[in-house]
């Protein structure tokens, strides 16, 4: 029963903190988007030259953070990896691509329906039959001893990724001028630094402390069939919604909304990508975020991934924008979707032979 508390309360605190970071100065329903900050994150390290899309983004950075924190005070800090490297990394680049076409990550996705945004839906739909895909396959077909965690306990090598991310963050604080930064466009919407930090802390520790994933919490309403996972995303959905109405925010409807684009299939398509890879990877790119902090090399293979897949959405025209995808964008979802069958139909043969 406290588990289940807590992990609603994390949710809950990601949907309040996430459009107060809106009300704060980040872009309208994008208080907390991974594949948003990931673009931003790839910028500022000058992978592409978008330049309204250059920022490192402290909360990013504060999740990894705190989830370091929280993972070292509780004892739970290891290394840890699985033999599924090479899924990781690809699915770190499609789940950024996937995100880039339906533009939000499954966090924005469903802030964007607390802010009224109803095109959002396709998207919910889409990544709920991507996760229900991947968990019959994974249940029926393929052998998971693959995405089993391997834990080395008296090895602290995987200490260098949080201490890395430290020391990014403290090189932009003393030499900011080595990054490139926006100073107009969805790059320059930040909120105050302090408010940045502290929020990217706090969820961070407690999602470290709680395993709170947006996939994850459908996968396991699905294999366990308790409501828990989706009270916990109903909780995120109404903070963040009474946060937009006592700040005069919300805005139903489709037409006009910020962000979001009118094509649902493809939106489906995309978030049903996306959902997919996060069950076969083992969790959303927030959840990724959060298992860096924790040692594990695999989330850290992912984040570099997304890295990659923050300057492709950039460099290649794979965002949509309000007139829906592009024509690279569709171009890269399909190819997520080839490739991820591949991978899987070719763990199926292996689980046969076995």
């Amino acid at each position: 029963m406290k588990e289940n508390l807590i992990f609603i309360f994390t949710a809950l605190l990601i949907g309040l903190f996430g459009a107060l970071l809106s009300v704060w100065g980040n872009p309208i329903n994008t208080g907390i988007c991974i594949s948003c900050f990931m673009e931003n994150f790839s910028g500022a390290l000058r992978l592409h030259n978008n330049m309204l899309m250059q920022y490192i983004r402290p909360e990013m950075i504060f999740i990894v953070i705190g989830s370091f924190v929280s993972a070292v005070v509780r004892r739970e800090f290891i290394t840890r990896y699985s033999a599924s490297i090479i899924h990781s990394f690809l699915g770190g680049i499609f789940m950024i691509i996937g995100s880039a076409v339906f533009i939000g990550c499954p966090i924005k996705m469903l802030l964007k329906l607390a802010g009224g945004d109803l095109n959002s839906l396709a998207g919910i739909i889409g990544t709920i039959f991507g996760v229900w895909l991947a968990v019959r396959l994974l249940r029926e077909d393929i052998d998971t001893s693959l995405f089993k965690t391997v834990i080395k306990r008296n090895d602290r090598s995987s200490i260098i990724i949080p201490l890395s991310v430290i020391f990014l963050i403290s090189l932009y604080f003393l030499k900011g001028e080595l990054f490139a930064e926006s100073v107009s466009g969805a790059g320059a919407e930040k909120s105050p630094v302090i408010y940045a930090i502290s929020v990217g802390l706090i969820i961070g520790i407690f999602s470290q402390y709680s395993r709170f994933c947006v996939t994850g919490s459908i996968r396991n309403s699905i294999i366990l069939r308790k409501t828990t996972g989706f009270m916990a995303l109903l909780a995120l959905v109404l903070s963040a919604l009474i946060v937009n109405a006592i700040f005069e925010r919300l805005k139903f409807g489709v037409i006009g909304q910020p962000g979001s684009h009118t094509e649902y299939l493809w939106s489906f398509i995309s978030m049903t990508l996306v959902g997919y890879i996060a069950v076969i990877i083992d969790g959303c790119p927030f959840r990724q975020l959060v298992k860096m902090g924790e040692g594990d090399v695999n989330a850290f293979v992912c984040f570099l991934g997304m890295l990659i897949g923050g300057a492709f959405v950039q460099n290649f025209k794979i965002l949509s924008d309000s007139s829906g995808p592009t024509l690279m964008g569709k171009i890269g979802v399909f190819s997520g979707i080839l490739i991820f069958s591949f991978l899987s139909y070719n763990l199926i043969l292996k689980n046969e032979k076995n």
